[in-house]
């Protein structure tokens, strides 16, 4: 993430209203950020030069074969690797230790590397 998305959450007081409801997120402000810019890119042209490139957003941050960690949801803390990942973006992770994929939505996980 670049420094632009750190002015914008600075300049929005991001922290003050993710909490201003009484409220808790386990999000950091980054990967809040980078799911805005990516729903952005969604909508508009994301080429060279486009909004990902634009933000500092790496397109292919998580893919199958990545190793993420649960942030939000269930399970929070356990780690896995992506097995599949569909159209609508929901990917099917099989957990360290588990026999089974389970489904994810991208802002319930973050990548890890190991």
């Amino acid at each position: 993430m670049n420094e632009r998305i750190k002015e914008l959450a600075d300049e929005a007081k991001m922290s003050t209203y993710l909490l201003a409801y009484g409220v808790e997120f386990n999000i950091s402000i980054e990967k809040f950020a980078e799911l805005i810019v990516r729903e952005c890119a969604s909508l508009a042209y994301d080429g060279p030069g486009g909004i990902l490139e634009h933000f500092g957003v790496n397109d292919n941050l998580i893919k199958v074969g990545s190793r993420i960690k649960v942030i939000s949801g269930f399970n929070v803390g356990a780690k896995g690797t992506v097995s599949y990942i569909e159209p609508t973006g929901r990917m099917w992770v099989m957990r360290d230790g588990a026999s089974s994929d389970v489904f994810y939505h991208p802002e319930e996980v973050i990548g890890v590397e190991e």
